[in-house]
């Protein structure tokens, strides 16, 4: 093998590529600046969703619980795999009330806050 001291600069070439274009490992989708959930006879509710990513910073938080996409938590009520409130009571009102008690800048933690609007 006289080429194998060549192996460690072409992976070193093959990741440096891959970084530059997003091949390796995707280009983040960061969705809509603001999203609109509809939450059944309450209204809707306006959600920052740029802001929420920003002050995340892991998308899974939410989207482990409910596709990346347009209208994924309608879909999941339709079906019967997301229970009415689920969303708000046990992923924002309890993120909100969590980062309220650390002190830390929060998100309303009342219903009426979001649902004020509508």
């Amino acid at each position: 093998m006289k080429y194998s001291h060549l192996a460690p600069w072409i992976i070193g070439l093959v990741l440096i590529a891959g970084f530059s274009t997003g091949v390796c490992f995707g280009d983040r989708n960061p969705g809509a600046e603001k999203i609109t959930i509809n939450a059944g006879s309450q209204g809707s509710v306006p959600l920052p969703h740029l802001r929420h990513q920003q002050v995340l910073g892991d998308c899974n938080l939410c989207h482990s619980v409910f596709a990346q996409r347009t209208g994924a938590i309608d879909e999941m009520k339709a079906a019967g795999t997301l229970e009415k409130k689920q969303v708000m009571n046990k992923q924002c009102i309890k993120c909100h009330r969590q980062k309220k008690k650390d002190g830390e800048k929060a998100g309303p933690t009342t219903c009426k806050a979001c649902h004020s609007g509508n």
